[in-house]
């Protein structure tokens, strides 16, 4: 009986705060799925803006207090979709007020995110899924560091069909060490070659997915999977690979081979 009446609490909450503006009303939809998960549902409604959101309700007295407690706003929600839509700028501070676990931005004509974009969601977010479809678009590596710096508290990233074909070239910065990040995917982003291993390293220190497949690289980087102690998959799926490269560019007190890799995907290679 209990355990019902938290239930009931729960869709309270989610139908007094679900934060989605008047005007989008008849495209998005806040549910709450068997296991009690809060979401909001935006996909393909052909919206070309990310709506401002508005998740600051007032408190309304109740004469329980854990009443008043559960139907408060600020909800944190599970997770927002706005996947398949015609967003083309991601503009500073888009997410305002909104607090999420969960962020699916993929399929979307995005060719623009400001600084700051992603910065609200600093606290919570864990997994964010961004993609574009735009062949030859602006998201190059100062965007994927951009949001690493913005999302420190990530564990899953994924991002796909951005220009990191300078990867290589990213700065050495003690100040960004995404240490709860533990899977990351790096599809379709032109990446040639990984060879800063240990600042690869060094920013993913608990890395144990990483998947760049669908890339141009054309060596696997033994030292990189040696430097990535957790790393449990690799997959190099579809890139042009065609040799090992055993040269290290680690110093020999940090090259240690890795115990933790169960599974490398080399198909469709070279």
């Amino acid at each position: 009986m209990f355990i019902q009446y938290i239930l009931i609490l729960i869709i309270l909450k989610q139908i007094f705060t679900c934060p989605i503006p008047f005007n989008i009303q008849s495209k998005c939809r806040c549910a709450i799925t068997e296991t009690g998960r809060v979401y909001i549902y935006c996909a393909r409604k052909q919206l070309t803006d990310i709506p401002h959101f508005n998740n600051s309700k007032s408190e309304k007295k109740r004469d329980i207090k854990f009443i008043r407690f559960v139907l408060i706003g600020n909800i944190i929600f599970d997770e927002l979709v706005l996947s398949g839509n015609r967003i083309s700028i991601v503009h500073k501070n888009a997410f305002n007020g909104l607090k999420l676990r969960k962020l699916e931005l993929q399929s979307n004509p995005i060719n623009i995110i400001d600084n700051n974009a992603f910065i609200d969601l600093a606290n919570y977010l864990e997994e964010f899924v961004l993609s574009t479809t735009l062949r030859t678009s602006k998201l190059t590596s100062n965007t994927f560091i951009q949001i690493l710096f913005e999302l420190p508290n990530l564990k899953r990233l994924s991002l796909r069909l951005f220009d990191l074909s300078n990867l290589s070239n990213i700065s050495n910065n003690n100040s960004l060490i995404l240490r709860k990040l533990t899977q990351l995917s790096l599809q379709s982003c032109s990446i040639t070659q990984i060879d800063n291993v240990e600042i690869f390293s060094n920013l993913f220190p608990n890395l144990e997915r990483l998947d760049l497949s669908e890339n141009r690289l054309e060596y696997v980087n033994i030292p990189l999977i040696s430097s990535l102690k957790k790393l449990k998959v690799l997959i190099l799926s579809k890139n042009k690979i065609r040799h090992l490269n055993i040269r290290s560019s680690l110093s020999p007190a940090t090259l240690n081979p890795s115990n933790s890799l169960i599974e490398l995907d080399l198909s469709y290679n070279g």
